[in-house]
């Protein structure tokens, strides 16, 4: 219908190749070859390497996690610019890379991001 709106940005990737897509229910993440992370206009960098997973998790799927190399990345995005959660881990041995990624619930623990 045209009387209808969007109200967020259209996603602009550039030239780069996407690796790979995260979708939560209002969120779009895309994991790229040129080592970001985007999620509408804003850009997650200090990968090493591709940005091959991004999945939605953790409670109430507020966080974002994202591989890209020998880089894990955790974000809470929703926070305002300066109060979101980083958390980076990095494989401790030179040229180890981490393969994927898998959140984890159980009624005893909200979520755990298991991690190879």
């Amino acid at each position: 219908d045209s009387n209808h709106t969007h109200s967020k940005p259209q996603l602009r990737i550039g030239a780069a190749a996407v690796m790979c897509l995260g979708a939560s229910k209002n969120e779009l993440a895309v994991g790229q070859m040129d080592k970001k992370l985007r999620l509408g206009d804003v850009e997650y960098v200090g990968f090493d390497g591709a940005v091959t997973q991004a999945s939605w998790g953790g409670e109430d799927n507020r966080y974002l996690a994202a591989i890209g190399g020998s880089v894990l990345a955790v974000v809470q995005p929703d926070g305002r610019d300066d109060e979101r959660n980083i958390c980076i881990c990095v494989c401790g041995q030179t040229r180890a890379k981490f393969v994927s990624f898998q959140w984890q619930c159980s009624k005893k623990c909200s979520s755990l991001l298991v991690a190879l």
